[in-house]
């Protein structure tokens, strides 16, 4: 994230944050990975060493590659988007269903689906998978967690 963009992404609640982070990072996928995705978010948000709070989690540089400046959609949809969450969400569906999801699991009442604290595109190496359990793909996306770390 570029610094002079830090102010407009640090307004938008954590609600909005959340969403707009699902929203960049999976709105391709059907809403089980959506879900997916906010898990893993959160699960770093328990952890407690991914950053402070939700939006400390999702703005960490080099975390989510849709918040840095080089990423193709950063400019035109990111920036965009948190410059005007509210109109946008009016706009665009699929953000209406990621800021719902994003309530819902805020609130509790939509339960984490993956216990993990990564995933990455299918067919996209990284070089930190083979160093992490695999536990589960949905969709377009396989889902890791630290090897000392248990599924629930």
């Amino acid at each position: 994230m570029k610094p002079e963009h830090k102010p407009i992404f640090e307004a938008l609640t954590d609600e909005q944050a959340l969403a707009l982070t699902m929203y960049l990072e999976a709105r391709s996928e059907p809403t089980r990975g959506i879900v997916a995705v906010g898990s893993v978010i959160l699960e770093r948000v328990r952890l407690g060493h991914f950053g402070k709070g939700v939006k400390g989690v999702c703005y960490k540089p080099y975390q989510f590659s849709c918040y840095n400046s080089n990423d193709p959609q950063y400019e035109k949809i990111a920036l965009r988007i948190a410059s005007n969450f509210d109109e946008e969400a009016g706009k665009l569906s699929k953000l209406q269903t990621c800021l719902m999801i994003s309530k819902g699991l805020l609130s509790g009442e939509i339960a984490p689906n993956v216990k993990a604290q990564f995933y990455k595109v299918v067919g996209c190496p990284a070089a930190w998978e083979k160093e992490f359990v695999h536990v589960e793909r949905i969709g377009a996306h396989d889902f890791y967690r630290e090897p000392s770390r248990k599924t629930a």
